[in-house]
């Protein structure tokens, strides 16, 4: 693994389950802070706000989880957000989980959050000069594809110990963004790559990375919601032990 560690999050503001959820006092005493909620309540689009720290929360608990080296108890309140400045984009601002501070950046669009955390153990405000980060829709990667044929996506285009983390077209689609993606940029070719995830529920163990069948030193994030998919990537060139 790098030396760096990433997170990102994905949501689909076009999913009928995002609208409305800020008017819900029982959802935001469960995930949010005082802070956070009066930030929700006092935003010009408070929907979009409720999801910005969503977001946050849950992709620096990818980050967390990388770091500590086993998931945290996932207690969303406990992951406390902090955004810096106003109606500036890209969003910047950082995550505070206990003693340690994830710094995190979004880009928001007319229907859509992509944010990206990082740790690199000086809680740095700017972007690591190593991360890349995409973000998709699964009928650019998959065109035309069908819920009936995802046994034959899996079989085409996984290895064997890709697929049992694969359960879905929009998780087929994302392994296949960051695999394009990421190889892009080390100069590889897709199908040298991997992405698995050993043990542990589906969703709840990092991807992990494999360069011509060898573990890789660049760290993966992947998020799917709705209709997107998206990816990020801490590169290294390296392959071999962590």
């Amino acid at each position: 693994m790098s030396r760096i560690v990433v997170g990102n999050d994905v949501v689909d503001l076009s999913d009928p389950r995002c609208r409305g959820r800020s008017e819900s006092r029982r959802f935001l005493a469960r995930v949010y802070t005082a802070a956070e909620t009066a930030r929700i309540r006092g935003s010009d689009a408070p929907d979009r706000t409720l999801w910005l720290l969503w977001a946050a929360k849950e992709a620096a608990f990818k980050v967390v989880s990388k770091v500590a080296g086993e998931p945290p108890p996932f207690v969303h309140a406990a992951f406390d957000v902090s955004v810096s400045g106003s109606g500036q984009t890209p969003v910047r601002g950082h995550v505070t989980h206990f003693d340690r501070r994830v710094p995190f950046v979004a880009e928001l669009g007319p229907g859509w959050i992509h944010l990206v955390a990082w740790w690199d153990g000086a809680a740095s405000v700017d972007p690591p000069p190593e991360l890349r980060w995409s973000l998709s829709r699964v009928d650019e990667v998959l065109p035309g594809a069908q819920p009936d044929q995802l046994q034959a996506i899996l079989e085409k285009r996984f290895t064997k110990r890709e697929r049992p983390a694969v359960h879905s077209m929009a998780s087929a689609a994302v392994r296949m963004a960051a695999r394009d993606g990421v190889a892009a940029e080390l100069g590889a070719e897709a199908g040298d790559l991997e992405i698995v995830c050993q043990g542990g529920a589906v969703g709840r163990t990092p991807p992990r990375l494999y360069v011509r069948g060898t573990p890789a030193r660049t760290d993966v994030s992947l998020s799917h919601h709705g209709e997107l998919v998206g990816w990020a990537a801490a590169l290294a060139t390296e392959t071999g032990g962590s």
